[in-house]
């Protein structure tokens, strides 16, 4: 099945910005890690697979049901966990787009680079995205991959997902790029709001980088889905105004 243009940028993003995390945060390894004598994964990164393979295993399931495919239906999810899960390649992609292999290579000896390899090191990245608390990358790494490949697999059933819940992934989506694009290093997004009988009052934060979360201007409204569009909409607006 051929890829359209936009959802091949989407992939290289999630790339762009995993490879601006390895940059920066593979120099706080501890180095060397040597291989063990049956040449198989230096013990901290086995460790560092089992957790992240069970981040993967979670976060998978509970993609699926967004896309109407919950428990019940076994068939199908077992279908899908062998198309996305026990075939490696997607996963290996990924990783080698990001250049997950030569970034970990310069800290340990490691086996033979095949697809294997390359699927136990990612799911190492997942368990280092989730205790360093990198909420928005590990999403990208997991949800945004998956999303790339079931609108591939699934093409019309996207447009089943909640209009809501797909415009704020979206606007998040082109929010990210543009500040990714704009800063050149990884960018984070968080949210905020507190809610009262007649209004909602939220608050958006962008990190760049290493530096401190940044609140963009409160928005008011009367419902938080609204007063989310209207938060991410300024956002993009204001990037649109000033110049690269």
């Amino acid at each position: 099945m051929s890829r359209s243009h936009g959802s091949l940028q989407r992939l290289s993003f999630i790339a762009h910005q995993l490879r601006a995390y390895l940059d920066r945060e593979v120099r706080r390894l501890e180095r060397p890690l040597k291989r063990r004598v049956d040449a198989t994964l230096p013990p901290a990164f086995e460790l560092a697979f089992l957790r992240g393979e069970a981040v993967l295993r979670l976060r998978f399931f509970a993609f699926c049901e967004t896309f109407g495919f919950g428990l019940e239906q076994t068939e199908v999810l077992l279908d899908l966990w062998g198309r996305f899960i026990l075939d490696r390649s997607r996963l290996a992609d990924l990783a080698r787009r990001c250049g997950l292999v030569e970034a970990l290579a310069t800290q340990a000896e490691l086996p033979a680079a095949d697809d294997e390899l390359s699927y136990r090191l990612f799911c190492g990245l997942l368990d280092d995205l989730d205790r360093q608390g990198a909420k928005g990358l590990l999403t990208l790494a997991t949800d945004g991959l998956f999303r790339h490949h079931f609108r591939e697999l699934f093409p019309k059933l996207a447009p089943l997902q909640s209009a809501g819940a797909q415009d704020r992934k979206d606007l998040r989506f082109q929010a990210l790029t543009r500040l990714a694009k704009r800063h050149k290093q990884p960018v984070d997004l968080k949210e905020s709001f507190t809610q009262e009988p007649d209004e909602v009052r939220f608050h958006l934060k962008v990190k760049v980088g290493e530096g401190p979360w940044e609140n963009q201007p409160e928005i008011t409204a009367k419902r938080l889905k609204s007063a989310r569009q209207t938060a991410y909409r300024e956002l993009l607006k204001v990037m649109r105004q000033v110049p690269n």
